[in-house]
């Protein structure tokens, strides 16, 4: 039985006319140069006078290290790990994380969604990161951001990636643990995320969005989707998809939120053979959504306490 609780300090907009969602925003020209993915070291560390030099622009190893190039100065990777995600070929690695930019991993786990699967039959660019961490993302990624580590932050900082047959920001079981994965994506100012076949960002396991920063999605599929939780604690995130929001459990304590949905804006649901129970929780921030079918969607139970809902659609059902 669905159960929907609704407290007075919510407020409920419905319509039952499209009148257009008004946080849409608008999606930002695409970066001319090649974007960079950053590891963000937890410890302060004091880079040697001699790891930068003007060089050509070739690949060169020094005491086990690999140095990228990238324009006319090369990084130490032992310090950053940093590279240009244009350098396909490369993996640059360093003792505390490893970043790769290279094609999709074979055999990868399928995500644990409520109607997905990984891929396998292509041999597009994929730019890996495999060690728990912090990694500051800036500028144009072309493909997709897979993340196979167990605890990782992404912030999102000025980046427009774009996916043409993926998700654009893929979470995933990289070494078949039990431990839940754990996805963060900061924001920080104006992100734009495009995927032409799936999901904007997927979550393998929990999946976060805080910070101050907009983030524009666009998918084909839905836009963020997490295999079990997905909370949304701040941000102004925009969402043209399919389907705005899916997961098995969706937390909502903050932000601005913007859907255009050909189908339900938000959804939880899970598998046939999932014992767990979908909800969907809003306790604060705001929602528009313009949908064709359900404004808000749930198998199990949707409790709104505080925050503002608007739905030009089908408000539940």
């Amino acid at each position: 039985m669905k159960h929907c609780a609704i407290s007075l300090a919510c407020l409920l907009t419905l319509f039952s006319v499209f009148t257009g969602c008004n946080n849409s925003g608008v999606t930002p020209d695409m970066p001319s140069e090649a974007g960079i993915i950053e590891k963000i070291e937890t410890e302060e560390k004091t880079k040697p006078a001699d790891t930068d030099q003007t060089v050509s622009t070739e690949s060169s190893t020094d005491s086990g290290n690999e140095t990228v190039t990238t324009a006319a100065k090369t990084t130490d990777i032992s310090e950053t790990a940093k590279t240009s995600a244009t350098s396909v070929k490369n993996t640059v690695s360093s003792t505390s994380g490893t970043v790769t930019a290279n094609p999709k991993p074979t055999s990868p786990t399928a995500a644990t969604g409520t109607d997905d699967e990984i891929d396998e039959d292509d041999d597009s660019v994929y730019n890996c990161i495999d060690k728990d961490g912090t990694y500051r993302i800036s500028g144009r990624i072309d493909g997709q951001i897979l993340v196979s580590a167990e605890n990782v932050t992404l912030i999102l900082d000025g980046a427009y990636i774009v996916c043409t047959d993926g998700s654009a920001i893929l979470g995933k079981d990289g070494n078949g643990s039990e431990v839940i994965q754990q996805l963060v994506i900061e924001l920080r100012g104006e992100n734009t995320v495009v995927s032409d076949e799936k999901h904007g960002i997927q979550g393998n396991d929990d999946l976060t969005v805080t910070g101050k920063g907009k983030l524009n999605i666009t998918a084909l599929k839905n836009g963020l989707h997490a295999g079990d939780l997905l909370n949304v604690n701040d941000g102004n995130i925009s969402i043209k998809a399919n389907r705005g929001i899916q997961a098995t459990k969706l937390s909502v304590v903050g932000g601005s939120i913007g859907i255009n949905a050909e189908n339900d804006g938000i959804r939880a649901s899970v598998g046939e053979n999932s014992a767990k129970t979908p909800e969907i929780s809003i306790t604060g921030g705001s929602i528009d959504i313009k949908c064709a079918k359900k404004g808000v969607s749930s198998t199990g139970t949707v409790n709104i306490k505080s925050g503002t809902v608007k739905v030009n659609g089908i408000y539940y059902s």
